[in-house]
This record gives structure tokens, sequence and C-alpha cells, in this order.
């Protein structure tokens, strides 16, 4: 998802504006567990969101768990990580307002998660990506990209692998 969120802070609820939204009108949005429910149905081994908007660190608040950082690059740990279900959410920043604006038409984050995936030669695992991609944002934004696994989603530490086709 790229595009409008808000964050009741009342209640600490994140949500989604879709483009036909009404700016004041809470029935019109989409909210975090409208997304993250549905996961639980799904039979895919690897489900990873990626969320380019404010507040979309409201995604991982109340569920999410800090991801692995053990391993490395070796092949025998990619395919453990392939094997592994795993649910993640990738977004832009944490619980604030992040740019819209960047490089090439894309917002910050959108240029650094596009470059890249468009450098990969080998399989990559999205925390890799995120690793990558994390400094970057934050040297040159206010906001702090989030890679974290979703609790009580059936995620076992395992992990989204990109591969170049």
């Amino acid at each position: 998802y790229a595009g409008h969120g808000v964050l009741d802070e009342e209640i600490g609820k994140g949500y989604f504006q879709p483009v036909d939204a009404k700016e004041d009108s809470v029935s019109s949005w989409i909210s975090n567990s409208d997304m993250l429910d549905p996961l639980r149905a799904i039979k895919a081994k690897h489900i990873m969101l990626v969320a380019d908007s404010c507040f979309s660190g409201s995604l991982t608040q109340t569920r999410g768990a800090n991801f692995s950082n053990e391993g490395s690059e070796d092949s025998d740990w990619i395919d453990k990580k392939r094997q592994l279900p795993s649910r993640t959410v990738l977004s832009s920043g944490n619980l604030e307002p992040v740019n819209d604006s960047g490089k090439d038409g894309h917002s910050i984050f959108g240029y650094w998660f596009l470059k890249a995936l468009n450098e990969i030669n080998k399989p990559t695992t999205a925390r890799q990506i995120f690793t990558k991609i994390e400094g970057r944002i934050s040297l040159n934004s206010d906001q702090e990209p989030q890679y974290k696994e979703l609790k009580k989603m059936g995620s076992e530490g395992g992990d989204f692998i990109f591969v170049k086709r």
C-alpha cells in the first residue's frame, strides 16, 4: 500500500485512507485490523505487507515482534528462512508522518526500496533489503522504517525471499 494513513491517537489505531476515502469519515478508511485479520486464513508460507504511508508503523504496534537478525547470506541460511513460515510488515515509518517526496517521482521509502530490489543478483531476504534501506531513509528524512514479524499470525521465523528472474 502506498498512500495516506492516519492514527487515532486516543485508541492507538492506525488506518489507511484509500484514494476514494473521505478525510473526515472513518467508515471509508481501512483499519489495521481489517488488513491483518484476514492473513490468518491465507495458506501461503510467506506473506509480507509493504506499507508506504504516514503512521504505517502502527501495523506492528500491537502485534509486532522484533525480527531476528541472526544468520548470514549463505545459501543454507537462505534455505532455512525459505522453509519457515513468515508474516511480516515492512513499513516506511513508525508512528510519524512520512515524506511523500524523494527521488525520481517516488517517496523516499519507495525510491530506496525499488533501488534495492533492482540491485538484487542472488536470493535475498526481506530483512536484508530492510537492513540495506533503513539507514539511507533515516539519514535523509525524519522517518524510521520498520520491519517486524506479526505476533499470533503463524510466523515461525522465516522470511520473504526475493529472487531475480
